[in-house]
């Protein structure tokens, strides 16, 4: 019988490996499961709305609707799971054909 060598170094044991593919199982399975419960595999999908200031409340809860209806219509995706952000920035720091919001 040949006594085992110890390991080299920087080769992970079979005990790490082990644990490693056990952790990415884990992972695996927590990603689908969260998939599952959101009702289409993992999409969530993020739409990102870039205004300059001024608009109302009620304007941004309407924009918000209308494009998470959107998103379920032509996505196929749970209203639940899109998330819409609405960043603004001040007038006189957005500028179009070179002028100032602010200066319009």
């Amino acid at each position: 019988m040949t006594p085992e060598r110890p390991p080299t170094p920087g080769t992970p044991t079979h005990e790490a490996r082990d644990a490693a593919k056990e952790s990415r199982d884990r992972a695996r399975q927590f990603w689908n499961a969260a998939g599952t419960r959101l009702g289409k595999g993992t999409d969530m999908p993020e739409i990102m709305v870039f205004a300059a200031a001024g608009r109302t409340v009620e304007q941004k809860r309407g924009l918000a609707r209308d494009l998470t209806d959107a998103m379920v219509k032509n996505f196929q995706v749970p209203a639940e799971s899109v998330t819409v952000q609405i960043v603004e920035s001040p007038k006189d720091s957005k500028a179009k054909g070179g002028v100032l919001f602010s200066d319009r």
